[in-house]
């Protein structure tokens, strides 16, 4: 399924489509969603040197991650009373923290990656549609109990600004920002790429195998190698039984079975890198 057509569709710096996933595919991380989230988790492994997949169902940034207002900012959905009930003082003013080098986050990435079409704007309002006669004293609280610094915008100067009478008081956040979140996205997508990460679009998860050293997800790719598929749809190698070392020291053998890369594999005790936990931790099919 393609992008839905917003002005973020409309407005898209390039199209280039990646493909589906199909046949057997191996990773050290696999990262099923090409959001927000996932993207960044992606791109920060990718950065470490980690072999990382990342499976979409439909194209990179198709939810909400790529077709939201675009603001980038500090803080949280529940608001700073709901968290500083919940977490404490400290515990609110720890979080604050993070949400900003969120931010700051976002801010140097777009910069290191000259990313097209990302160009922060920077600066936003938050106007009030009634008279908030305590907005100022809002404000003056965030810069006492988390150091963080907002301008007070007073009716006219507002009205003077937006050339409308609706609003009333705002706060100006001279640190976010706004972005195309899209773009950004994709941006963060093709470094993957350029790191040695793979992208699959058009690639839903139907299926998590979970249990066991070896992590198998399925996809609905047709496999079309030599070999058959199960009745699951999974790919599997015909005679790919693994041949242990019997080391009864061996943990690599006791975690992790031979990948089958042909039909006559072999495991060799002299291979294994013993006592190291297994690199290879989840196995995307299609």
């Amino acid at each position: 399924m393609d992008y839905p057509q917003t002005y973020y569709r409309q407005s898209l710096a390039e199209t280039r489509a990646r493909p589906a996933l199909s046949g057997r595919h191996e990773t050290g991380t696999l990262i099923i969603g090409g959001g927000l989230a996932g993207l960044t988790t992606a791109l920060e492994l990718a950065r470490a040197g980690q072999s990382v997949t990342v499976i979409e169902a439909h194209r990179v940034g198709f939810g909400a991650s790529g077709r939201n207002g675009g603001f980038v900012g500090p803080g949280y959905a529940a608001g700073d009373d709901t968290i500083t009930r919940h977490a404490g003082t400290e515990g609110a003013r720890r979080l604050w923290d993070l949400s900003v080098e969120g931010m700051e986050h976002i801010r140097q990435t777009i910069a290191a990656l000259n990313m097209p079409g990302v160009v922060p704007e920077t600066g936003v309002l938050s106007v009030r549609r009634h008279d908030d006669p305590g907005l100022k004293a809002a404000r003056d609280q965030m810069a006492r109990e988390l150091n963080y610094h907002l301008d007070y915008l007073p009716t006219e100067e507002l009205r003077s600004l937006l050339r409308s009478r609706r609003y009333f008081q705002a706060l100006r956040d001279g640190n976010a920002f706004h972005i195309h979140p899209l773009n950004y996205l994709r941006g963060l997508a093709a470094e993957i790429e350029r790191l040695g990460g793979t992208v699959f679009e058009q690639s839903p998860a139907t299926e998590a195998h979970l249990a066991g050293p070896e992590k198998r997800v399925v996809t609905p790719g047709d496999p079309r190698r030599k070999g058959r598929a199960d009745d699951r749809g999974l790919y599997r190698w015909p005679g790919a039984a693994p041949a242990p070392c019997h080391a009864a020291d061996c943990h690599l053998c006791d975690a992790v079975r031979t990948r089958a890369r042909s039909s006559r594999p072999s495991h060799r005790h002299a291979a294994c890198r013993r006592r190291q936990p297994p690199r290879r931790r989840l196995l995307p099919f299609g």
